[in-house]
């Protein structure tokens, strides 16, 4: 008699993924609304983007011939440059969820940065032997900054607002009363950072009167 063994069924177990595998991280949205028109004009009008041509202007009216060159180049370094670079490692990193600072939390540790970032700067400016207005304009964004970074753990304050009037404060010591018409794009950008849900008014306002009032300080203090 021939008996056949059956060979047992093989069951086949799906494999599990682990439930600890780590999720990935997604970015935080922020409380941006606006149109693309809207988000290219907040770029060019953040700080270190209108840093450039103050900056040249400054540079090219106060330095020597031979020194205005470098010296725009050490301001653009530490004004645009590294600020930006900064902001987009940043970003990259998930440390911050958009490059405009939206979110108040996110802003401390770059504020920090930023503030010895412009104190290099000064430091570099002084062994250049560059105006003094320049390196005075260099120190005061370090000390804006630094203020920020203190009232910005109770109240969010406008960026945007605090760069423009500084740099502004700083082209009317070198030009006078022919450059105040500039201070017509105070109100326009902050109608901008209003319209793109990024402050209200009365942070706009408050960076405004910052801006103007701790720049003119140090000026005075320097010069």
């Amino acid at each position: 008699m021939i008996t056949t063994l059956e060979k047992p069924l093989e069951v086949k177990e799906e494999k599990k993924e682990p439930e600890c595998r780590k999720k990935p991280r997604i970015r935080k949205k922020v409380g941006y609304k606006g149109t693309t028109t809207h988000r290219i004009l907040a770029n060019l009008t953040s700080p270190p983007i209108i840093a450039i041509p103050a900056f040249a202007a400054l540079s090219f009216e106060i330095a020597s011939p031979g020194r205005a060159m470098p010296t725009f180049i050490a301001c653009i370094l530490f004004q645009t440059l590294i600020p930006v670079a900064y902001l987009f490692w940043a970003f990259a990193k998930h440390a911050i969820s958009d490059i405009h600072l939206y979110h108040r939390e996110e802003r401390t540790s770059i504020l920090f940065v930023f503030t010895l970032n412009y104190l290099l700067g000064t430091f570099v400016l002084m062994k250049m032997n560059s105006p003094q207005l320049l390196t005075a304009l260099m120190c005061s964004s370090a000390v804006i900054i630094f203020a920020i970074l203190l009232i910005n753990t109770s109240y969010k304050i406008s960026i945007h607002a605090v760069g423009l009037t500084g740099l502004l404060t700083g082209i009317f010591f070198a030009f006078g009363p022919k450059a105040f018409f500039l201070e017509s794009f105070v109100p326009l950008v902050g109608i901008l950072r209003v319209r793109n849900n990024a402050h209200i008014m009365s942070q706009i306002v408050v960076g405004a009167i910052l801006g103007h009032g701790l720049t003119y300080f140090v000026l005075k203090l320097w010069l």
